[in-house]
């Protein structure tokens, strides 16, 4: 039987890897796995906290008796928002700088310099998109597209679909063209559903599995 954690393992340093997800459905029970795994591998940490997405899901992780701190060991990018949770690296006044590449470059270089076999967490990506007009939307979404590749890290997006459709125009056909893997969620009942709907990775293509959020927080109170 195919779990949770066989995405994350299967996929490829070099791959971009989008999750998409509704405003119902509740990402920490997905985020969580994945921090958790990446931890128990040994694998360094950079989460982008993207208007303060990262303190939204510690205190939900907290209100459900989650003992480890999400940002604990972790690098932390952060970009725009107030709440400073964890090593923060580096910040970024949305203000003050625009979504361009320099400043991206520049960005993703403090956060993985030499190092190798880095994951990386991408929470409040469409925040970005619903911040900026459209070429600085297709500059931020090109710029990803180009990093696929760089051998240095793994990139796990997340992005809510609701959110980004309500975007003129939207972008989510866009991005869902330029990453590698693309997986959607929802929920259903008590669980939820994971579908790869697209991988270059015929390992992964196709793949479907549910994840039982009761079972996942009882296990880790």
């Amino acid at each position: 039987m195919e779990r949770l954690e066989d995405l994350f393992e299967k996929s490829k340093f070099g791959e971009l890897i989008l999750f998409e997800y509704n405003s119902t459905t509740p990402l920490l029970f997905i985020v969580y796995p994945l921090i958790k795994w990446a931890r128990e591998k040994g694998y360094p940490l950079v989460i982008f906290d993207i208007f303060d997405s990262l303190t939204i899901y510690t205190k939900q992780a907290e209100m459900l008796g989650i003992k480890d701190k999400l940002y604990e060991g972790a690098n932390i990018v952060k970009i725009g928002g107030r709440m400073n949770l964890g090593n923060i690296i580096l910040k970024i006044s949305i203000i003050e700088y625009g979504p361009f590449e320099k400043t991206l470059e520049d960005t993703l270089e403090k956060a993985y310099g030499e190092r190798e076999n880095v994951i990386s967490i991408v929470l409040g990506t469409e925040k970005i998109f619903s911040f900026y007009p459209f070429r600085d939307q297709f500059m931020f979404s090109n710029f990803l597209a180009l990093k696929t590749g760089d051998r240095r890290r793994k990139a796990f997006y997340f992005v809510n679909v609701d959110l980004l459709e309500k975007i003129s125009p939207p972008m989510g056909p866009l991005l869902e063209e330029e990453f590698t893997t693309v997986v959607k969620l929802t929920k259903e009942d008590n669980k939820i559903k994971m579908k790869v709907i697209k991988s270059l990775n015929p390992e992964l293509d196709g793949m479907e599995l549910k994840v039982n959020a009761h079972t996942l927080i009882a296990s880790n109170r």
